[in-house]
């Protein structure tokens, strides 16, 4: 495990709130680990929305040239473990991760792009929602072939809540802390 690079991704378009801290917390015990980390947020990148164009499907490539996506995705190319954060929005991920999803379509035939890595999510809610939000994400880096380590169900609302609820710091640490040693 000494020296995997592992990205962690916060898919909140809330800069320093639970989602955000989350992933800080998954991070901090992937450097205790020994793991290589590097955190992303995505609303850091410019990303458009999908135009439907379907140009992906012939160029096995997204078809949008001026925006920031391909800087936003080469970090999960050189990435072997993606630890990704989401607060469940209506039941779903947030608009920028189902932007950035979206965006990968052009590799659809493919399935390849993930092949080898392990996927830690951890989805942030005030009370529920995660089944289908859970789903969305994890059909998707499945289908691209991500092994999908673990899903961590974290309760938090208001900016603060996660970093003052104990319980639910130690639910993404003990999370981590498995997943890692379940690559070994």
């Amino acid at each position: 495990m000494l020296g995997l690079r592992t990205l962690g991704v916060s898919g909140s378009p809330r800069q320093g709130g639970n989602t955000d801290d989350a992933v800080m917390e998954a991070l901090a015990v992937a450097h205790q680990a020994g793991c290589r980390v590097e955190f992303q947020r995505l609303t850091d990148y410019r990303i458009k929305h999908c135009a439907g164009c379907r140009g992906c499907m012939s160029a096995g490539r997204c078809g949008i040239r001026d925006d920031e996506f391909e800087a936003a995705f080469e970090p999960w190319r050189q990435a072997e473990v993606i630890i990704l954060g989401s607060p469940v929005y209506w039941l779903s991920p947030s608009g920028v991760l189902k932007d950035f999803m979206d965006r990968t379509h052009g590799w659809y035939r493919d399935g390849g792009i993930f092949r080898h890595k392990k996927a830690i999510l951890i989805s942030v809610a005030t009370e529920g929602g995660f089944g289908p939000h859970d789903e969305c994400i994890t059909v998707w880096l499945k289908h691209y072939g991500a092994e999908v380590l673990s899903v961590t169900h974290v309760l938090a609302c208001d900016r603060g809540d996660f970093n003052s609820r104990p319980e639910e710091i130690e639910k993404v640490r003990r999370a981590v802390a498995e997943s890692l040693g379940a690559i070994r």
